[in-house]
């Protein structure tokens, strides 16, 4: 069977912003470098959004704010740039509110930016505008909050606590957050830290953000609070990480289920084998490395060693990364299901690490991920049980991170289980985002810079570089895994759609249908679902495609993981230019993918949101090949949207549906509504305005059909798609 259906949507004049690889719906400035978003803050029926701007160049410098405004968050109108570095120094990250109750002195209804000034230190500052954001003036009294000894001090986000009726700081200080607390948006008191021995700690903490969310279908209210990470992130450079909790106005605690994943503690079922606190009395010790002795934490010239317990360690930073060395274990005899230790130091696999030996081989091998942050780690060696055994520490690197840290071995019938971190995305570029504050709905709205640190620089773009995320809508869903952060394209998002196609059958008739469906550009949205049970050698698409040169997003059953590969995607303009990025699913009930193409940027959501993977890419000029693949049954429909442009004026929506016989009313409804005018409907479809098919029952009724909506609660656009008489009718419809 196939179906298709075309929506004939905005009519586009002629534009700039046609250099290659500009982003046509997501924002970017007209020309020089972009990095982080702040001040974001919503006023009066219009989206403001600041960010680190360069008005000087397409490099990274002369730190300053720019300004663009929307209403409907996709159709932005630059401001120009409204801070520029002084005698305090540039212009960092940093968030804006509206300070309605004059609390400030400022005037009413202020716009009130703080933001890092950066300097010979960094430190806090405030300027505010009163008259939406056109002007600034920067308060005399600048720093409002001054640098307290600590060399990364910044990007403050602030907000409005409303049961302790203050406005709150949340900072990043080095790799933790702070939190301060004021009356009047000038004087600030510290109140806490959040962070030490929880979440990543690979790089520096920064651009924090902190929201309240309601998990959804309860009356449970919850915060999270978000951490982008230089570098650090599993995919390589810059990430952000979140934590979910309560926030008193003065502290953050986790949830129990994220403190008990981000920092568990051993139960008493355990066997100590080993805490290092009486010396090396059952080790051997060969090489410099290790010395004579575990040591007390971190040594000279070592970033801070945490997380380990007791008094001491093993650590072979002795002297520096270049000395070697090793300690092996006295045999013991494998009783337990795992083996637990905590470990930190260097990535390097088999060469900073700890080792299992059993019958003089290797059966197990742990290292640690580029951090002095000691996590737990678990072996299985159940089916090694009453062999003997011995455990092996080396360090043969004597270069960068060329040392291990190693503490407490257990031995145990459970694993202990530590979770590194929560991850905003499983993809490179997304980073430094930031939620709007005030919004007039309620609603989380956060979008993030696409790029990252790694090779932010060496984007092979012309007179611009770098560029905004779609706006998306964030949730808290209780999941089985527990509480979790889902991340949705913010609705306003879908009213670029233009041109749909809707294609059901084999994937030989998809790809045939869509095969004969121009790709003039890489900009459109795709919807489709890949079948678990129907899938045994992997299914997924072929995107941007022009002979060998490809980006590929599907699920592999044999690892259970989805991912992306970029490594085939055109312009490889650097060597930290991670190709491939993937997330385990076999825990997922089901593969529903959204992606959004735009010509340099790949946004993956999976499972209305509940995974995440962003990338960008640099395809060849004229890679617009689309292409499913898989197994029989694996893929069996397959929605494509067709994109509009932001930067170009756009008329009215235009629809082709013939009125003079048919009748669709009433319109706008209240959860039913009848078709007149037709003999026969073979075909119906009710869309809502997230792109989902919406549930109803259709009946015959007094020479007409009657079409009742199963969803009471729904409200807002329906786009209603029907085969009637042999002919493909589309009707725009509005439910109360």
């Amino acid at each position: 069977m196939i179906f298709i259906t075309l929506i004939f949507g905005h009519l586009a004049k002629a534009q700039t912003y046609t250099e290659q690889y500009r982003m046509q719906y997501h924002f970017s400035p007209e020309r020089n470098w972009v990095n982080d978003p702040c001040g974001m803050v919503y006023l009066n029926g219009t989206y403001h959004l600041m960010y680190q701007y360069n008005p000087h160049g397409t490099q990274w410098g002369n730190m300053s704010w720019g300004h663009a405004t929307s209403t409907d968050l996709m159709h932005w109108e630059e401001q120009g740039v409204v801070l520029y570095n002084d005698s305090q120094g540039a212009i960092f990250s940093g968030g804006a509110v509206i300070d309605y109750h004059n609390t400030s002195g400022f005037g009413d209804s202020a716009m009130v930016a703080i933001y890092t000034s950066a300097g010979q230190t960094q430190k806090q500052s405030l300027a505010y505008s009163l008259d939406k954001g056109i002007n600034w003036t920067k308060y005399s009294g600048n720093p409002v909050l001054p640098n307290k000894g600590i060399t990364d001090f910044r990007d403050p986000t602030v907000l409005w606590h409303e049961s302790t009726h203050t406005w709150v700081i949340t900072l990043a200080e080095h790799d933790q957050i702070g939190f301060y607390s004021s009356p009047n948006l000038k004087d600030w008191t510290y109140q806490s830290a959040f962070g030490k021995g929880m979440g990543a700690h690979g790089g520096v903490w920064e651009c924090p953000d902190l929201f309240q969310l309601e998990v959804q279908g309860t009356s449970k209210k919850l915060w999270v609070l978000m951490v982008s990470i230089n570098p650090g992130s599993p995919s390589g450079g810059s990430g952000t990480q979140y934590f979910v909790g309560n926030f008193d106005g003065k502290s953050f605690t986790l949830i129990p289920e994220f403190e008990l994943l981000l920092n568990p503690h051993p139960t008493d079922e355990v066997l100590v084998f080993e805490d290092f606190e009486s010396g090396y009395e059952n080790w051997t010790v060969t090489g410099t490395a290790f010395g004579q002795a575990p040591v007390a934490g971190t040594l000279p010239d070592q970033q801070l060693v945490t997380n380990f317990q007791g008094d001491q360690l093993v650590n072979s930073y002795l002297g520096g990364d270049a000395a070697t060395g090793s300690l092996t274990s006295e045999p013991f005899i494998i009783e337990s299901n795992y083996i637990n230790f905590l470990i930190g130091g260097g990535h390097h696999p088999d060469l900073t690490a700890i080792k299992l030996i059993v019958d003089d081989q290797v059966v197990r091998s742990a290292t640690g991920s580029n951090t002095e942050q000691l996590r737990w780690y678990a072996w299985d060696v159940s089916e090694y049980a009453g062999k003997s055994a011995q455990l092996k520490i080396v360090d043969e690197v004597t270069g960068g991170w060329g040392h291990i840290n190693v503490d407490h071995v257990y031995f145990s019938d459970r694993a202990i289980v530590q979770k590194e971190a929560f991850w905003v995305n499983h993809g490179p570029d997304d980073y430094a985002g930031r939620s709007f504050q005030q919004t007039p709905d309620g609603r989380v709205l956060w979008m993030s810079w696409m790029n990252n640190w790694s090779y932010a620089g060496n984007l092979p773009t012309s007179t611009w570089r770098g560029g905004m995320s779609l706006p998306r809508e964030l949730t808290l869903k209780e999941t089985p895994a527990g509480i979790r952060l889902f991340q949705q394209p913010a609705p306003e998002v879908y009213q670029l759609r233009q041109d749909t196609i809707v294609v059901v059958g084999d994937l030989d008739v998809l790809n045939t249908t869509l095969a004969g469906r121009e790709q003039s550009s890489n900009q459109y949205e795709l919807q489709f679902s890949i079948n678990h049970t129907n899938t045994q050698s992997g299914a997924g698409v072929i995107l941007a495609a022009e002979g060998s040169y490809y980006t590929q997003i599907g699920y592999d059953p044999k690892t259970a993981k989805v991912f992306l590969d970029r490594g085939h995607s055109g312009v490889a303009f650097s060597g930290d230019y991670t190709p491939l990025f993937d997330f385990n699913a076999a825990d997922l009930q089901s593969l529903d993918f959204r992606i959004f193409v735009d010509q340099s940027s790949v946004e993956v959501f999976v499972n209305d949101g509940e995974e995440l993977i962003s990338a960008r890419i640099f395809p060849m000029s004229g890679a617009t090949g689309l292409r499913f693949y898989g197994d029989v049954g694996s893929i069996t429909e397959v929605s494509h949207f067709e994109y509009g442009n932001i930067w170009r004026e756009v008329e009215a929506l235009v629809t082709f549906t013939p009125k003079s016989r048919v009748k669709i009313f009433p319109n706008p409804s209240q959860g039913k509504f009848r078709v007149e005018g037709v003999k026969s409907l073979a075909h119906v479809e009710l869309i809502g305005m997230s792109g989902n098919r919406l549930p109803f029952t259709i009946s015959t009724k007094n020479e007409g059909y009657e079409i009742v909506l199963d969803n009471e609660t729904y409200s807002g656009v329906i786009i209603l798609r029907i085969v009637a008489d042999n002919q493909i009718i589309t009707e725009q419809l509005i439910n109360q």
